[in-house]
């Protein structure tokens, strides 16, 4: 990776002040915004103490940054909030002795991003605001027990992003019991939804971001995630390899996965932090030191004895297109009939949505605002379900995409009331909604909602 590195002298405080102190970390913060030019449209983050020389910033893809001085402060600028990672971001060190600074272009987080505080207020922009007062909690579809589903949810990126992955999860979790039929577990029968999931992901949650409400559940039904449908305990790459050779019938070290047939169908989600190398498209499983990826090629091999009447995979990460060739090219593959439906081309970012869910003040934890689940996933599962899900984190409340709201449904919302969805403002949104069934044989289909995603999906590619 290039970074680019600028020594820059500030002279924005007097030559006589750094003679007698050293900088305070106040004038520091206000020094790196006036560097920022205090752009409302990038967030920064900034380590509460200053550090030296020796003090080693691991990325979540495994390289060390070090200061360059021997006593400075150190910030975190994500240039593109609203994109997935891996993206164009900054690290800045500030010299606590007399204000010189060096910024390195970068495009990987801290892994340890829980030492870094956020010093600048919300990105800006609205988020509307629904006319909803009640809601109801649809019937679910009958259960299919022809029908099983991998979730894969790597690494999920810093601060809000693992309440982000989780809303990801359950929003096609709720698609595929209470739309397509397939199974959750209960007392007698293991989950047909297997979870692959960084630990982040549970770990966040559990901290409370999301308060008065079981996380773990992903569909308000007792779902909960164990040993059946989450494999957390000792999540890696080999946990994902593991899962799919025992539908592949390779392995049975695991009792509650069976060898598909003939006559089964598996649904594949995969969504988390996703980079390029060497024009291959990889998912970061597990970030620092030891970090793994899951490459596009690699995901065809795990599921290319795996025989079965269909296979439909919904990828939701940067350049997901990379995954495209892989899959649907694979002369070995076993079960021929598969749809790989992707957020984006090999070559672009994946976006959070941002002006319907996107939380404000004092929600997701009492951050200035988060992203909580990503714009491709959202309308996928919108199609889906019917009805535009109401995802919001409060202080003291907690909404999931199980619940409807009144005045939510497909075919009703009317984009052109949102002043950045206006034609002409860089969004694809004319100011209609589109009914996802466009066979109208009242039924939407996993390929009706995924052209429904891409037309509603402002970064569409």
């Amino acid at each position: 990776m290039k970074h680019i590195k600028f020594f820059v002298t500030v002279l924005l405080l007097s030559t006589a002040f750094f003679a007698k102190a050293q900088l305070t970390k106040t004038t520091a913060d206000n020094l790196v915004m006036s560097l920022l030019n205090n752009d409302t449209t990038i967030v920064v983050y900034g380590m509460d103490q200053s550090i030296n020389r020796n003090y080693e910033i691991i990325t979540a893809d495994g390289r060390e940054l070090r200061t360059p001085y021997e006593d400075s402060y150190v910030y975190f600028i994500d240039d593109i909030p609203a994109a997935n990672w891996a993206h164009p971001c900054r690290y800045c060190y500030i010299n606590k002795a007399d204000g010189t600074y060096t910024i390195e272009n970068d495009s990987y987080y801290p892994n340890d991003y829980e030492s870094f505080i956020r010093i600048n207020g919300p990105v800006g922009g609205n988020r509307y605001v629904w006319p909803y007062t009640n809601y109801t909690i649809p019937q679910k579809a009958t259960p299919n027990g022809k029908l099983y589903a991998v979730l894969i949810a790597g690494a999920p990126g810093p601060n809000g992003a693992p309440i982000k992955s989780w809303y990801n999860l359950s929003c096609v979790y709720t698609s595929l019991v209470n739309k397509y039929g397939f199974m959750e577990e209960s007392e007698t029968c293991p989950s047909h939804i297997i979870v692959c999931a960084n630990t982040n992901v549970e770990y966040a949650l559990h901290q409370n971001y999301i308060t008065n409400y079981t996380v773990y559940d992903l569909n308000q039904s007792g779902g909960f995630f164990d040993s059946y449908d989450f494999y957390n305990q000792t999540f890696s790459k080999g946990t994902i390899i593991d899962v799919f050779q025992n539908f592949s019938g390779e392995s049975n070290t695991l009792s509650d996965i069976p060898e598909l047939g003939e006559e089964d169908q598996l649904f594949v989600m995969v969504c988390g932090v996703a980079d390029k190398q060497n024009n291959h498209t990889r998912v970061l499983i597990n970030g620092g030191l030891n970090s793994e990826y899951m490459y596009d090629y690699e995901l065809a091999n795990w599921v290319r004895k795996i025989n079965c009447s269909q296979m439909t995979f919904l990828i939701d990460c940067n350049f997901s297109g990379g995954f495209v060739d892989d899959i649907m090219t694979d002369a070995y593959a076993g079960c021929k009939n598969r749809a790989v439906h992707t957020s984006t081309d090999n070559n672009h970012y994946c976006w959070a949505e941002y002006y319907i869910t996107k939380s404000e003040n004092n929600r997701g934890g009492g951050d200035d605002g988060y992203y909580l689940v990503d714009e491709y996933v959202y309308y996928w599962s919108a199609a889906s379900l019917g009805y535009y899900p109401i995802i919001e984190t409060h202080l003291n409340d907690f909404t999931g995409p199980w619940y409807k709201y009144d005045n939510t449904t497909i075919g009703q919302f009317m984009w052109g009331i949102i002043d950045d969805f206006q034609e002409g403002n860089g969004y694809s949104h004319v100011g209609y909604d589109i009914n996802p069934d466009s066979d109208q044989d009242g039924f939407v289909s996993m390929d009706e909602a995924f052209v429904f995603a891409d037309n509603l999906d402002s970064y569409s590619h």
